[in-house]
């Protein structure tokens, strides 16, 4: 290679000017050749990809996927197919078929039959995961009564058109939260959908190009009658597109083997908390793919992510108290280590999600609701339950029939299937708000399952109402910190304030400190604001002593400035008085100099006067007093001497005029000026007197 760079510096080196001028020209038509060739690759698989994506997204037929085996789990008929997208490009997919009338008791028995041993064959499966020596009849022993309690509360729609009613809708919430590790979820048509889906109206097929131009043409979408055609069909077909790599926590050998390394548990978990799943802990429900791809250094890595699919049971479990979620032991259960701090932050998460997201998302649901109305038999009726409590165990439901007025469907509660999902989504999304806040201070307790589940109860018995005030007066520890100090590292509130500001209301300490120290000594905000301005703004003292004092005593600087020149810039006074002329008084040094010197270079007024004005006055009054006196001692003395030498009686008069004059004069001159800063200074008491320490200080302006 080396060799090869030097063979063309040389051959480069022989080049006169017009045949470097070629060269470059060559260069640059083969760069920008090859350029163009890369950007034809590029946008030809861009849109390959494009084109893959809206194939998965939107309404296709049954000829298109080809049946390459059976389902083998869950109540539901279907198969597994396959899609080819172009030559050598195929994706597998779920096709879960359902019944579109109202099951005959003949078909109820059917389907309870297939969910009995669906259910207990996923049940032997996952008890043998955690206790693999029990003997079947001893598994059986212990799932019988779950089954029995099932089966007392069976809903057979919930075997049928319901649960496909929620997988449909619940689809493509679980990708907002999980993107590529939950499955694309639509519909798949009986019959061949048209080449094209948008056509003229016949009754328009002679209209002029104009009038389309002006859009006033009507076009048929030809793909909605088709949905509408699927009213008739018997069957009705939902499709699931395969992860990549994905296997379920069924098919390792042994509890924990291949995924103890996979990463995100916590959001496919929080995920199903929040849209309510009820099959939490079917194991065939959930497991791990693998991803392959670039570091930052180029380096190709493998990652092991866990991944969710089949939400037939979604938007189920909606209960109306986060008391009443059930938290599974998945450590004991399965091997999985559970970060339940990290579960309280993802669900935080997806709560504001949908919160910040709330008109698209219910647009959303109201575009399934719509496509829903116009595939389902309108003959038929159907019943969607859901879970409003656990314990003791409450079952709601609502009665779905077709009203020709409305052209939909409506439940014998008013509610349309889209306002049913919303409501269900909204009581989810209030619990979860709740729930997610009060988990997130009990995992920072303790991260273990049964500490979660004793201090929960605990909390909960105490009917407290606020998790953090709980800790705080049981004097629990959050993460080894004050819950104080947790709740402000933490962005969290008290009572719906600044947990220092809620400290210094309720008496508070905060590591043995004043609120408002710990504040300034942390470098923390109240209110978005200095702590000292806050303090300074709302009254409170420091130390007993007023904020700005009391930084000036310890050297702290308020908003990254010297206390007496912040003072100075927003105008607020110290003791009553202006800042410069405080400093003046009390001999404090602003930034190290005098106080006089720095109100120059800051160019502040003082008493409505630049600094230099004020400093004359002062200087005329040292002057006037200090020379008043002795000018009147002196005309004295001349006075005496001239006496003592019996001088005439005209110089002993002259002598007596010059004191007068000092007297009536140059006295009132000094009397003039101290009235002029009487009227205009806050320190004038101290005019009255040259000798008081004070005025003295004054001078220091000059």
């Amino acid at each position: 290679m080396l060799d090869t760079t030097q063979e063309s510096q040389n051959e480069l080196g022989e080049f006169n000017q017009e045949q470097w001028d070629q060269f470059l020209a060559k260069k640059k038509k083969e760069d920008l050749e090859a350029v163009k060739e890369q950007s034809k690759e590029n946008k030809k698989e861009n849109i390959e990809i494009l084109e893959k994506h809206f194939h998965d997204r939107t309404l296709q037929p049954m000829s298109e996927f080809k049946k390459v085996g059976e389902k083998e789990a869950g109540c539901s008929s279907g198969f597994q197919a396959e899609h080819e997208y172009g030559e050598s490009d195929k994706a597998t997919f779920m096709i879960k078929s359902v019944l579109n009338h109202t099951l005959t008791e003949k078909e109820k028995c059917s389907r309870l039959a297939q969910f009995k041993k669906s259910f207990y064959e996923g049940s032997r499966k996952a008890t043998k995961l955690e206790n693999p020596y029990f003997s079947d009849d001893e598994v059986n022993n212990l799932i019988n009564p779950f089954w029995w309690l099932i089966e007392s509360n069976i809903c057979y729609d919930d075997l049928n058109i319901a649960d496909f009613i929620r997988e449909y809708v619940a689809g493509d919430l679980y990708k907002l939260f999980l993107h590529d590790r939950a499955p694309i979820v639509e519909l798949v048509t009986n019959n061949d959908l048209p080449e094209k889906r948008f056509v003229k109206n016949e009754a328009q097929s002679s209209e002029s190009h104009e009038k389309y131009e002006k859009g006033e043409y009507k076009f048929q979408d030809q793909s909605k009658e088709c949905i509408e055609q699927e009213k008739s069909q018997d069957k009705l077909h939902l499709r699931s597109k395969f992860l990549d790599k994905f296997i379920t926590l069924m098919d390792p050998k042994e509890k924990g083997k291949n995924y103890q390394d996979a990463k995100g548990f916590e959001k496919i978990l929080a995920a199903q908390i929040l849209l309510g799943e009820a099959d939490i802990m079917q194991l065939e429900n959930f497991g791990i793919i693998e991803k392959e791809y670039e570091n930052a250094k180029g380096e190709k890595v493998k990652e092991k992510l866990w991944a969710k699919i089949d939400h037939g049971r979604s938007l189920y479990s909606c209960v109306n108290h986060w008391n009443q979620i059930l938290l599974c032991d998945f450590k004991t259960l399965c091997g999985i280590e559970v970060d339940y701090k990290g579960l309280a932050l993802e669900l935080s998460s997806y709560v504001k999600t949908i919160s910040e997201n709330e008109e698209l998302i219910n647009g959303l649901i109201d575009k399934k609701a719509s496509n829903l109305n116009q595939l389902l038999n309108s003959e038929m009726q159907f019943t969607l339950k859901y879970i409003s409590s656990n314990n003791p165990a409450i079952f709601c439901k609502e009665v779905f029939s077709y009203s020709s007025k409305s052209k939909e469907f409506v439940s014998d509660k008013g509610n349309s299937l889209g306002g049913y999902f919303k409501q269900r989504l909204k009581s989810q999304v209030q619990t979860m708000r709740e729930y997610s806040e009060i988990s997130h201070v009990i995992s920072a307790i303790s991260n273990d399952f049964e500490d979660i589940i004793n201090v929960s109860r605990e909390f909960f018995v105490s009917q407290c109402k606020n998790p953090l005030i709980w800790a705080i007066k049981t004097g629990k520890k959050l993460d080894g910190k004050d819950p104080i100090i947790w709740a402000v590292d933490n962005g969290k509130k008290l009572d719906g304030r600044n947990p220092i500001i809620w400290a210094i209301e309720t008496g508070k300490k905060l590591d043995d400190k004043a609120p408002i120290i710990w504040a300034i000594e942390t470098g923390k905000k109240l209110d978005d604001k200095d702590p000292i301005i806050w303090a300074v703004e709302t009254g409170k003292k420091l130390d007993d002593k007023a904020p700005i004092i009391w930084a000036i005593e310890t050297g702290k600087k308020i908003d990254d400035k010297d206390p007496i020149i912040w003072a100075a810039d927003t105008g607020k006074k110290i003791d009553g008085r202006n800042p410069i002329i405080w400093a003046i008084d009390t001999g404090e040094k602003i930034e190290g100099k005098k106080p006089g010197k720095c109100a120059a270079e800051h160019g502040f007024l003082i008493n409505g006067k630049n600094p230099e004005t004020f400093a004359s006055k002062v200087q005329l009054v040292k002057f006037v007093n200090k020379a008043s006196l002795p000018i009147v001692g002196l005309a004295i003395v001349a006075c005496t001497g001239f006496i003592i030498a019996n001088l005439s009686m005209a110089l002993i008069i002259s002598a007596a005029a010059v004191a007068l004059i000092a007297a009536l004069i140059v006295k009132p001159i000094a009397s003039h000026v101290q009235r002029d800063l009487l009227q205009n200074s806050t320190v004038s008491t101290s005019l009255n007197n040259p000798s008081v320490g004070g005025f003295q200080r004054e001078l220091q302006l000059a």
